[in-house]
């Protein structure tokens, strides 16, 4: 496979996979940004959006603006932390955690349709490797790799 195919490939993967779940998600009125938001949030209840944003490798505008839209369509609500008045915390609503399974439901659709023809163990070891090759991505090598020092917040170029 040579560099450009490469590049081409994972292009059409996550192209692919942003239509279909904005797609999937669209009578949920949940647009693919607040969907990969809503999936961090079901397992960090209480994070803080600067946390967030440092997760989703996207700057700290991009999470607020989601943050702001998923609240005000009452998915998430956002609350002063008791420790630092200045942090708010999020959490799910109940309408929020509604999501939860149907969510899921279409991950498992696209996962599914992505490895039909293919046996679970190399399906297995294909997201192996590419959860090294974004674990890679998202590393310190990163900055220096683009001849950049990381900012303290992890942010992005």
């Amino acid at each position: 496979m040579d560099k450009l195919d490469v590049a081409r490939q994972f292009g059409l993967l996550n192209r692919r996979s942003q239509a279909f779940i904005a797609n999937a998600c669209a009578d949920m009125e949940i647009a693919f940004s607040e969907c990969v938001l809503l999936l961090n949030l079901y397992h960090r209840a209480g994070i803080n959006q600067e946390n967030m944003s440092a997760i989703l490798f996207i700057d700290k505008a991009a999470t607020t603006r989601t943050i702001k839209s998923l609240e005000k369509k009452g998915f998430i609500k956002r609350e002063q932390s008791d420790e630092d008045k200045r942090v708010k915390k999020l959490y799910l609503t109940q309408k929020g955690e509604a999501t939860r399974e149907p969510i899921f439901a279409i991950l498992q659709r696209w996962m599914e349709f992505l490895s039909e023809g293919m046996d679970r163990e190399t399906f297995d070891t294909v997201l192996k490797g590419l959860k090294i090759i974004a674990e890679r991505a998202s590393s310190k090598e990163f900055y220096a790799l683009c001849g950049k020092e990381e900012d303290e917040r992890g942010g992005t170029l």
